[in-house]
Parts: C-alpha cells; sequence; structure tokens
C-alpha cells in the first residue's frame, strides 16, 4: 500500500499555501471569512467589450442579414421568372426570317433531315427531298447559297409569305449573271413550303448544265441527270437536268469546266 504520509507530503509540495505549513495529521486553521474575500478581490473582474467593438459587431450582423435577404430574394424572383415566363418563351416558334435562314443553314451543311423538319408536310415529298439533296450537292462543292434580308408578308397571324434575297454560289449562275434572286417561302404555324427561286431566269443554269453534261458526259447524264434516270413524279426537271442530289454529285465539280465551256461559246465536241 502507498505510505500516507509520502502522498500527503507530495500534496503538499505540488500545492503550496504560502506563508503557511500544515502538518500532517494536525487540525485545520479555523476559517477566515476574511481570507476568502481577499483570495476573490485578487481575482480579475469580467469586463465588457468596448463600445467600438460592439458597435463592429452589430453593423457586421447587421449586413450579413441584409445580404441573406437580398440572396433569398434573388432566388425567388429567378424561379417566378423561370416557372412565368420560360416555358412560353421556349414553346414560342421562330419567326418566319429565322425559319428561312434555318433552312437554308441546314441545306449548306448537308443536313436535309433537319431542312424537311421545317418543311410542312406536303413539301416532304420525294421530289422535294431531292431538290434540297441538289441544292445541298452544291454547297458542297463549296457553292452555298447565302440569304441577306428578308420581307415578311403576313396573311393571318401564323400563315403567309417570306421572301429572302439571296445569291447563288453555283458558278454557273455567276456567269450567267443570274446569282442574285429570291427566295420565297410560304409558312404556316411554324412550318415553310420551298418555292422556286424568283428574279431570275435559273432555268438557263439549269440548260447549261445539261447540255455539256448530254455533249461531254452522256452515259452518266442519261444514268443520273436524264429524265428517264427516274420514276415521273419523283423528280423536279429544270430544262433537261434532274435536280437530285445524285445528279449534283456528277455536274457541281464540273462547274468550273461548264464555265470555261460558257466562255468557248458553247462548242460541240470534237470528233
Amino acid at each position: 500500500m502507498t505510505d500516507p504520509d509520502r502522498v500527503f507530503a507530495q500534496f503538499v509540495e505540488a500545492n503550496p499555501v504560502p506563508g503557511e505549513t500544515i502538518e500532517h495529521g494536525a487540525e485545520p486553521p479555523d476559517f477566515d471569512p476574511r481570507s476568502e474575500v481577499r483570495l476573490l478581490a485578487t481575482r480579475p473582474a469580467r469586463s465588457d467589450p468596448p463600445a467600438s467593438l460592439r458597435q463592429r459587431t452589430a453593423w457586421t450582423v447587421s449586413i450579413a442579414a441584409s445580404v441573406l435577404v437580398l440572396v433569398v430574394a434573388g432566388l425567388w424572383m429567378t424561379q417566378r421568372s423561370t416557372t412565368d415566363t420560360g416555358p412560353a418563351n421556349r414553346n414560342e416558334p421562330p419567326t418566319p426570317d429565322v425559319l428561312a435562314r434555318q433552312w437554308q443553314d441546314a441545306i449548306n451543311r448537308g443536313d436535309v433531315t433537319t431542312a424537311l423538319e421545317l418543311s410542312a408536310p406536303a413539301s416532304r415529298t420525294i421530289a422535294d427531298q431531292r431538290v434540297a439533296e441538289w441544292q445541298a450537292g452544291l454547297a458542297a462543292n463549296d457553292m452555298p447559297t447565302t440569304f441577306g434580308d428578308c420581307e415578311i408578308e403576313p396573311v393571318t397571324d401564323s400563315s403567309g409569305r417570306v421572301t429572302c434575297s439571296a445569291r447563288l454560289g453555283d458558278l454557273v449562275a455567276v456567269e450567267l449573271g443570274v446569282a442574285e434572286l429570291q427566295a420565297p417561302f410560304d409558312y404556316n404555324e411554324g412550318l415553310l413550303a420551298w418555292r422556286p427561286f424568283t428574279g431570275g431566269d435559273i432555268s438557263q443554269v439549269n440548260k447549261a448544265y445539261a447540255d455539256y453534261l448530254r455533249q461531254y458526259h452522256p452515259d452518266q447524264y442519261d444514268e443520273v441527270c436524264g429524265s428517264t434516270a427516274y420514276e415521273s413524279g419523283t423528280v423536279l426537271l429544270s430544262n433537261g437536268l434532274a435536280l437530285t442530289g445524285e445528279c449534283a454529285e456528277l455536274a457541281a465539280p464540273l462547274s468550273r469546266d461548264v464555265v470555261e465551256w460558257i466562255r468557248r461559246g458553247r462548242p460541240e465536241p470534237q470528233d
């Protein structure tokens, strides 16, 4: 067991009482209330924070509360705006001029599917698709059609005609001076119906292609550009040229040759 005298000695050494010695086993001294008073008097009193610190703390709390209110209000207004106006804006169809530009942009990048999706059901026939593929074939050979200003002629709130100024990139059209045309579309309920170009005789461009191909590439012409190459009613023929993607694959790469042929007076092939 632990020696009680040794334990007491260690206790006294760790907790000395200045000016007094307490012997082990001795009676404790009488309690003097004044000594407790003196002990309490020596403890530092708790002081309140300075006025400036209290003021800064109050300002900090006030600013934080204001910021919180603004954030909550902003979130509420954003949610309300999205709920009230978002769906209506998303469901609002593009204007007719925007639709026409979207249609031509799709053609220029070879996306005939999107062009047809922008078209009215009556303008999604196989002949319409093939005309779109003809134009896409020209664009694929660095001869796109670009639109300028568009004019809208409404008939009702959701139908009418939109006509855009068009510049053909077709080198043969440029050579023949018919590259500046008008591109009309009928529109109804957010969909388009493509109409042939106006403002110039585009058929002479098609005739130049047809005549050149018949003279210099007769077999290929009969196979993909002639009237006998397709079932009746499934292709648009213009001055002997079938406006199809297959014909564009033959004709478009030869556009420079056709231009040179025109400049030489459209000579007959030499035997």
